[in-house]
């Protein structure tokens, strides 16, 4: 019979035991055990609350053979594009930051006379990050169309292992970008200001870069992601160019009607800032 070893399956993968799954199910252990093997059957409304819990249909739970794991070179195949899609998506968002703080300090170096100067090193850094940024989120949106709806890739242990590395790059994450904070603050007393604050937005650009990269990987052991992934990436694109929209509707608005050349410019890296957060803040949802 399939569902006694889909339902032994499905339990493993989530890393329950029987007790813990009859909790879930508010039955007792023995009946777990019996289910699981062959001693008995669940009545419908248990059976609907079984795939509603491991996320399957009943016609998946009887009639199937789910399979875990996966083959290796459809799971190798998987782990080559992810781990590359994860390091140059979040290098975009890298870029993206970055520029703003290149921008910063080319305008203390080149001073206002020369204002085209960085605003052409901003506007090469920036399109370099958002070509990565649109180049990889479309080859993932046709990627995933190809991975088997049944297959789960990672075994608890997997996911536990990576739950470590994961949890250490977010805290180094964090901690660089406070570290940014407090290098804002020591180079405001020996340095320009827009030095200073070009620092700080690199420190800033490293850390979202961790940040990133590991939600990106988390992701990628999160098998049930992958119908909500396009959606998360049109909405983070669409944020980005409204706000780099914007940013230059008001630079150019400033600076014809008012004049304001200087300071217009501080709406460059406050909008690279909002697209690295917007674009942060999607893919959590």
């Amino acid at each position: 019979m399939k569902f006694e070893e889909n339902l032994v399956k499905l339990r493993k993968s989530k890393d329950l035991s029987q007790e813990e799954l009859a909790e879930k199910l508010n039955v007792s252990r023995q009946t777990v055990y019996k289910w699981e093997t062959g001693q008995s059957y669940p009545e419908l409304d248990r059976l609907m609350l079984i795939a509603k819990l491991f996320g399957r249909s009943i016609d998946d739970l009887v009639n199937k053979e789910l399979e875990f794991g996966g083959d290796a070179e459809a799971k190798a195949k998987y782990e080559r594009f992810y781990n590359r899609y994860s390091l140059f998506i979040a290098l975009g968002v890298f870029l993206v930051v970055l520029a703003a703080a290149a921008l910063l300090a080319a305008l203390a170096y080149f001073g206002e006379s020369r204002y085209f100067i960085p605003f052409a090193i901003y506007f090469v850094i920036f399109l370099a990050g958002n070509g990565l940024l649109v180049y990889f989120g479309i080859q993932s949106d046709y990627f995933r169309k190809t991975i088997p709806e049944n297959i789960d890739f990672y075994s608890p242990e997997e996911r536990r292992a990576f739950s470590k590395r994961y949890a250490f790059w977010v805290t180094a994450g964090l901690g660089i970008m406070f570290l940014g904070i407090a290098a804002l603050f020591v180079g405001l007393q020996f340095l320009d200001d827009l030095y200073s604050v070009a620092i700080m937005l690199a420190f800033f650009a490293v850390g979202i870069f961790l940040l990133v990269y590991a939600g990106l990987l988390d992701d990628k052991y999160k098998m049930k992601h992958r119908g909500r992934v396009k959606r998360r990436n049109a909405k983070g694109r669409k944020i980005s160019s409204v706000i780099m929209l914007s940013a230059v509707i008001v630079f150019l608005l400033l600076g014809f009607l008012l004049e304001k050349w200087h300071p217009g410019w501080v709406v460059f890296p406050i909008a690279g800032l909002g697209c690295a957060i917007a674009d942060v803040i999607a893919r959590k949802e």
